[in-house]
C-alpha cells in the first residue's frame, strides 16, 4: 500500500531555515526539515462465510464438521486495539484512533456487523477511523492488529467507561472483562436448534470476586495479535471468517455441563479446534487428565484481506 494511495487526508509542513550571512561575507546558506506528514486512515472489515457478506439472522451451511452443518447468526461483534501500519522495511506505524465517544476510544474499538436480531443491535459498525504520523515515504504494505482489549483497559467498571468499553452485551464481569469476540448462533435450527456460541475473552483472571478487578494480567490473555502481510487499505477490507472459525467443529453438539459453543474456559472441549483458528494456542485441562496445549493454527485463516 503506497501512502501517496492511502485513502486518507494527506497534510504536510515544511520549516525552512534560512542560513545567516557570516560576518564579513555575502553569502548564505539554508537547510530543510520536513516533518511527520499526518495522515487518515480507513480501515474497513467484514464478516463473511467463504465469499458472502454475513447478514444477522441468516441460516448458512458448509458451516463446521458435523452432519448437520447449518448454522443461525444472532449476533456479530468484536473489540480490535492497537492497529499499526506495517512498511516494506517491516517497521510499523501505530494508528492513532478518532475519539468518536461511540465506536472508538483510547486504542479500542468496536466492530458491529449484525444489525438488531436476536441477541444484537441495530446499529452497525464495520470500520476503524484513525490517523498516523509518517517521517518517511516508506510504502506500506500491510496491516497488525490485536484482538481484544489491553489488560489495563479490560477490567474497568463499564458504568463509568467510554464508549464503546460501556457496552453491556460485550462484558463478563470485572474480573474476566470483556468479550472481544461474541457470536451467538443456533446449530442445526431446523432440527436439533442447539445453541452454538464463541465469546474470546480472557481467562485464569484472579482477583478478589466476579466484581473486582485483577491486579495481575490474567493466565490467558487470550488477545492474539494478527498481521496481514498484503494489505491495501484503498482498495482491500479485512475479512473475518466465520467459516474459518468453526471449520472441524460440529456445531450441532454441545459436550454436557458447558456452556453452549466456547466461551473460553479451558475445560471447554469445544475450544479446542476453534480457539487456535484465532491465532492462540489454546490449553485443554479437564481437571482429570494432564493438561494438553493445542497450538495456534499457522497460517491463520480467520483474517484475511479481499
Amino acid at each position: 500500500m503506497n501512502i501517496a494511495r492511502i485513502s486518507a487526508t494527506l497534510t504536510a509542513s515544511m520549516v525552512v531555515v534560512a542560513g545567516l550571512a557570516s560576518c564579513g561575507g555575502n553569502s548564505s546558506s539554508s537547510s530543510a526539515t520536513v516533518t511527520a506528514q499526518s495522515t487518515d486512515v480507513s480501515i474497513k472489515f467484514a464478516a463473511r462465510v467463504g465469499s458472502q457478506t454475513l447478514s444477522c439472522g441468516e441460516t448458512y451451511s458448509s458451516i463446521g464438521n458435523g452432519v448437520a452443518d447449518t448454522f443461525l447468526v444472532n449476533d456479530f461483534r468484536m473489540f480490535i486495539s492497537n492497529v499499526a501500519l506495517v512498511h516494506e522495511d517491516a517497521t510499523e506505524t501505530a494508528l492513532s484512533l478518532t475519539q468518536d465517544g461511540v465506536w472508538q476510544s483510547d486504542s479500542v474499538a468496536l466492530l458491529d456487523f449484525e444489525n438488531g436480531c436476536a441477541n444484537g443491535t441495530s446499529e452497525t459498525n464495520n470500520q476503524i477511523l484513525g490517523s498516523v504520523e509518517l517521517d518517511n515515504l516508506n510504502d506500506v504494505k500491510g496491516i497488525c492488529f490485536t484482538v481484544g482489549v489491553p489488560f489495563e483497559l479490560n477490567h474497568l467498571d463499564t458504568a463509568t467507561s467510554a464508549s464503546p468499553l460501556n457496552t453491556s452485551g460485550m462484558f463478563w464481569a470485572w474480573q474476566g472483562g470483556h468479550k472481544f469476540i461474541r457470536i451467538d448462533g443456533v446449530g442445526d435450527p431446523s432440527n436439533l436448534a442447539v445453541g452454538f456460541n464463541l465469546h474470546l475473552g480472557s481467562t485464569g483472571c484472579v482477583s478478589d470476586g466476579s466484581t473486582s478487578a485483577p491486579t495481575n494480567e490474567c493466565q490467558y490473555a487470550n488477545t492474539p495479535r494478527i498481521c496481514l502481510a498484503e494489505f491495501d487499505a484503498d482498495t482491500q477490507t479485512v475479512g473475518v471468517q466465520l467459516d474459518a472459525m468453526l471449520q472441524g467443529t460440529d456445531i450441532s453438539v454441545n459436550t454436557a455441563s458447558t456452556p453452549p459453543g466456547c466461551m473460553s474456559g479451558n475445560f471447554d472441549p469445544e475450544c479446542i479446534s476453534i480457539i487456535p483458528r484465532i491465532g492462540l494456542d489454546f490449553t485443554h485441562d479437564d481437571g482429570v487428565n494432564p493438561a494438553v496445549v493445542y497450538p495456534a493454527l499457522e497460517p491463520q485463516t480467520t483474517f484475511v484481506a479481499f
